[in-house]
């Protein structure tokens, strides 16, 4: 477990000597001693007693509201909601601090060629598990539990959607119940992260009925801090301690009962008036009045990613083009130039407060690209749209194609925008739709719930069926770029009925970007991985896949009784209040 260090308190204390010397002389008279002056004596203060270091008090029960999650499967689980709940109940073999550093969990060590956890070649990795972790039934977790959580996950019946990685594993040895060998077919550059998302029991069910496990809603057993007592649909869950959590002591608190409320206004006056202990997504137009609520607020670096994606292939064919037909619209990419030269970020974002804008999912760390800002000309938007033969010749306000690449003569130029609805994106999609009809496109807004968008594929998520035209939403980047990289722009992560997990829902399929993403997952050296993605970045930015925006500011907040917690927007996949649940504890 990763803890800080804390700081040292040095106490100096100062101390004044008074020193008596009497001369007397043995052959001469004693002389009549004068009586001499009351000495004023300056007092020594106390030594204070440094007060003994605060112990969190064990116990209590802490609210938190949120929504309801579809699943708590860590690999099928797709939307940050049910990332939350996990948190609690189930962890991998490492996570992420708030610096962004990886920290072993399950695992007794982060491997590396100096402990021997990596070969030469970095084709094979061996974990260790800490000694004598159990799950939450009190049954050993083992070596065999990381071996089922490989087959698990790249089962193609598995309806995983968390899968990167898994594919390139050949097999995986268990030499012993502390030790998984892992043996991949290639160097792969995240492979720290490869089972941070959290372990499943070997007792949990079929590889091929993953999707259907009972454990998916029950999690019994579970390896997390807390385990799930119940689950009571569209009312609550209840979370309790896991006795065998392997931190002696921990967690501190007894239980987390969390509350299903679908509406974020009801959770925010939850929170005023005391009833919701712990509200993750603290609006920032709320701040100020938060303030005088009583509330710890705490602000984060966010990993969550703007962006506007433009769907490439024909709306409702979750196939990418070819060999699916083109977009009948945004087909042509002088379209997608024209959109994006009539967008304009600084009003779109007008309500966040200190927005850092990017053009690239590339800004971080050291894969940063640079590329040129966008334009915001709805003069040039107009003629490009005139160019690509989208014309109002009825006068009517919106232009119809007339020799268009793609769409039937006379189609109207309508495009729907969807977002996620209750989470403070539709002032901004009725940005995008003014600053759109302001160029002469029809375009409208169409909104599903955040679980519904950011579902499965199995589930009929609009995004990864490819339902849609414009998609303003966000992901998170994480720590390695790779594994978003893959996900938003390899051809063998676009979802489909056979491959559904992915989150490639341009569906963009180009050879070179497919070429540059196996050249940067397979090597660790800094500059070629770096070249690599900045090719990506600039072939997405010129050819106007998606029009990137930036990342939105996340602000947490609970109640003045809940302690010990810490903002983490590194933690992966998503930036989770339940990250270090274990650490929580109240003070009343």
């Amino acid at each position: 477990m990763f803890v800080k260090s804390n700081a040292t308190r040095i106490l100096a204390l100062g101390m004044t000597v008074a020193l008596l010397v009497v001369a007397t002389s043995a052959c001469a008279p004693a002389p009549t001693p004068t009586p001499p002056a009351e000495a004023t004596a300056t007092p020594i203060p106390p030594t204070p007693t440094p007060a003994p270091p605060k112990v969190p008090k064990r116990g209590g029960s802490v609210i938190m509201a949120d929504l309801e999650p579809n699943t708590m499967n860590p690999y099928i689980a797709s939307e940050m909601v049910a990332r939350t709940c996990i948190g609690f109940v189930n962890r991998g073999l490492v996570g992420i601090d708030p610096e962004g550093k990886w920290f072993p969990q399950m695992a007794a060590e982060i491997p590396t060629r100096e402990n021997g956890g990596v070969s030469e070649d970095g084709k094979t990795i061996t974990w260790r598990l800490r000694p004598g972790l159990k799950w939450s039934d009190g049954t050993p977790l083992t070596s065999a539990d990381i071996k089922f959580t490989w087959e698990a996950v790249s089962h193609p019946k598995s309806t995983a959607t968390q899968t990167q990685g898994f594919d390139l594993i050949e097999s995986i040895e268990t030499p012993d119940e502390l030790t998984a060998v892992v043996h991949y077919k290639e160097f792969w550059a995240p492979f720290v992260s490869q089972f941070a998302l959290g372990l499943l029991p070997r007792t949990a069910g079929d590889p091929a009925d993953m999707g259907k496990w009972e454990w998916n809603r029950t999690l019994d057993p579970t390896n997390g801090p807390f385990m799930l007592k119940e689950w009571v649909a569209a009312d609550h869950m209840t979370f309790i301690r896991n006795p065998y959590w392997y931190e002696e002591g921990k967690p501190y608190l007894d239980e987390v009962v969390y509350r299903f409320v679908p509406e974020f206004e009801t959770q925010r006056q939850m929170l005023k008036t005391g009833e919701n202990d712990i509200h993750h997504w603290l609006d920032a137009t709320y701040l100020d009045e938060a303030k005088n609520w009583g509330v710890t607020i705490k602000q984060a670096s966010s990993p969550y990613w703007m962006r506007l994606d433009f769907k490439l292939s024909e709306r409702g064919d979750p196939r990418p083009s070819p060999p699916a037909k083109p977009h009948a619209i945004l087909g042509d990419v002088r379209v997608r130039k024209a959109i994006e030269l009539a967008l304009k970020r600084e009003d779109i974002t007008y309500l966040w407060r200190n927005p850092v804008f990017v053009q690239s999912m590339f800004c971080r760390g050291d894969f940063v690209c640079e590329l040129p800002p966008y334009e915001h000309d709805p003069e040039k938007a107009k003629a490009m749209l005139e160019e690509a033969g989208w014309i109002d010749q009825d006068g009517d306000g919106i232009r119809e194609c007339h020799g268009c690449m793609y769409a039937e003569e006379g189609t109207k130029m309508r495009l729907s925008v969807t977002t996620y609805s209750g989470w403070g994106r539709e002032p901004e999609e009725e940005v995008i739709i003014e600053q759109l009809k302001a160029v002469g496109i029809d375009a409208y807004a169409e909104n599903y719930e955040a679980t519904v968008l950011y579902g499965t594929y199995g589930e009929g998520s609009p995004a990864r069926r490819g339902e849609f035209d414009l998609l303003w939403w966000d992901y998170e980047l994480g720590v390695d770029p790779q594994l978003k990289a893959e996900d938003f722009y390899a051809s063998w992560r676009i979802p489909t009925e056979e491959s559904p997990g992915g989150f490639n829902c341009t569906r963009i399929s180009d050879p070179e970007i497919d070429e540059w993403l196996r050249i940067a997952g397979s090597t660790i050296d800094i500059e070629t991985r770096r070249e690599a993605y900045c090719n990506i970045a600039r072939k997405i930015y010129e050819e106007a896949v998606q029009y990137s925006v930036g990342f939105i500011p996340i602000y947490s907040a609970t109640t003045a009784r809940v302690k010990g917690w810490e903002t983490n927007e590194a933690f992966s996949p998503y930036a989770t209040m339940g990250w270090d649940c274990e650490n929580w504890y109240i003070e009343e």
